[in-house]
């Protein structure tokens, strides 16, 4: 017996959030953080606290912010429908990417404290 998916839709979880919102205070550099995706909406807006809501509909954050309304492309998405093995490599991929980040930061860290 096959109990695994021939498919799976690893964006389906954009559905759920249609319509969710986050708030972020805008970095100096004019950047928000979302997950662990950044953000660009402007270095006019450094300091603001802006509200980044799902369109699911689109795959866009419709950003509001004090000017107006940004839109940006929600990153990390899949693009639909894949294959299950597919769909097993490209989590494998980001796991290993992940894992090279975190060593990265931690050297990055010990580096740091061993300066001061």
């Amino acid at each position: 017996m096959n109990y695994l998916p021939s498919e799976v839709d690893p964006d389906k979880w954009i559905e759920r959030y249609h319509n969710k919102y986050f708030t972020r205070q805008v970095s100096p550099k004019g950047i928000i953080t979302i997950g662990k995706y950044t953000y660009s909406v402007g270095i006019g807006c450094a300091g603001q606290r802006v509200t980044a809501i799902v369109d699911a509909n689109t795959r866009e954050f419709r950003i509001m912010t004090n000017v107006g309304e940004k839109r940006k492309a929600i990153k990390g998405l899949k693009g639909g429908v894949m294959r299950f093995d597919h769909f097993v490599d490209a989590i494998l991929e980001e796991a290993r990417s992940e894992y090279r980040r975190l060593v990265k930061n931690r050297l990055k860290k010990a580096k740091t404290a061993r300066k001061i």
